[in-house]
């Protein structure tokens, strides 16, 4: 947590990763019959295989393409490995009117056609490509199926998909490769981090997950279970709330820090005993509301005449900002003799015994019967 004062406020700063609800998949995997078909289903169809699995969102953010290139890698550079493993991509449509991600789909759809068509045998479809949204019973049995969950976005805020993959491999079976891009590579150090950029290392990476001996795998697994059990959504919130507890807290022993309200007595009765007076006005959202058209930002009531009896008093001196344009200042309070205007912010000033418009500098502002 990083704690500060700014402006006289304190100000905390925390990093809460959000969690998952644990039992919503545990439950599935323990007590559904759904999942325990779907389980029973793809174990018998992928028998004697090893089992790559990624779940991501159609979005160029979860680099796709670069999964299947460095697995198509894989495959080449390893021979060994074929007819022995398959990777499961699936790929939930997103934004499809967008044509970045129309173009997105053509890439993947070329290297599943290449991947399969090029590396693929009679008996061997090294990649099963779904371009669909599927439920939950069904992920989960994919989640248990998987020797290696395979995420590799090349940004991501959490990626929770590596968290439920965690929650679904108790038994401590089961390899989490990892983009050290996502977020959730901060808390799940055990997993095997790969930069999805690279090509070559990520398929030595996925590699290594496979050849994994069975006590590294399972005391990593157990690891980054424990964490997930541990850290889910319920911890979270706590954690969240908390955090906004103490906040409450500390801002009321901070309470003198914070800057009072000004009073209007206390204003005028300074204003009263002043001998000399600087009295610096903003325009937009002050004396008028703001507004976007400038005919409609034109002095409305009294605040002509009230800037008028402001200036002619010899104890006062009085500057106004805007961002309006010189102009319009001009057609607005041109008259008022003594009054200091600024616009644009401060761009041009037209000094009060001056009826002229200049570009401020230090040294001129100071030689032209400053406001002191």
């Amino acid at each position: 947590m990083d704690r500060g004062k700014r402006d006289r406020r304190k100000t905390s700063l925390e990093a809460l990763p959000i969690g998952i609800a644990p039992e919503e998949y545990t439950g599935l995997l323990n007590r559904n019959e759904k999942t325990a078909r779907h389980y029973r289903e793809l174990v018998e169809r992928y028998a004697g295989r090893r089992v790559l699995l990624a779940v991501d969102r159609l979005d160029y953010t979860k680099g796709v393409p670069e999964r299947l290139r460095a697995y198509a890698r894989l495959l080449r550079c390893s021979s060994e490995l074929r007819e022995k493993v398959i990777l499961i991509q699936i790929a939930v449509p997103t934004r499809e009117a967008i044509d970045t991600y129309q173009d997105l789909r053509t890439e993947v759809n070329g290297l599943v056609g290449e991947i399969n068509g090029k590396l693929g045998t009679p008996n061997w479809t090294p990649l099963v490509y779904i371009n669909r949204s599927i439920e939950r019973a069904e992920l989960v049995a994919l989640y248990k199926l998987a020797d290696v969950c395979w995420v590799g976005s090349l940004r991501d805020g959490m990626n929770l998909v590596a968290k439920e993959y965690v929650a679904c491999k108790g038994e401590g079976d089961g390899v989490l490769v990892l983009s050290e891009f996502a977020g959730a590579a901060a808390e799940m150090g055990e997993a095997l981090l790969i930069n999805p950029y690279d090509e070559e290392r990520t398929a030595s990476s996925v590699e290594r997950a496979l050849q994994l001996d069975e006590g590294e795998w399972r005391l990593r697994m157990k690891a980054l279970h424990g964490r997930v059990l541990r850290n889910d959504v319920f911890r979270w919130g706590e954690r969240f709330l908390t955090s906004l507890q103490e906040a409450v807290s500390a801002r009321g022993r901070y309470a003198d820090t914070q800057p009072k309200r000004l009073q209007p007595a206390e204003i005028q009765q300074a204003y009263q005993k002043a001998s000399r007076r600087l009295l610096v006005l903003d325009y937009d959202g002050t004396l008028v509301p703001l507004a976007d058209n400038p005919q409609k930002a034109a002095p409305q009531g009294d605040v002509v005449r009230l800037l008028t009896r402001l200036v002619e008093n010899p104890r006062n001196r009085v500057p106004l900002t805007s961002c309006r344009l010189a102009e319009n200042l001009d057609r607005w309070f041109g008259e008022i003799e003594g009054l200091w205007l600024f616009s644009e912010h401060g761009a041009e000033l037209r000094p009060g015994h001056s009826g002229s418009w200049e570009r401020p500098c230090a040294r001129k502002f100071r030689r032209s019967g400053n406001l002191r």
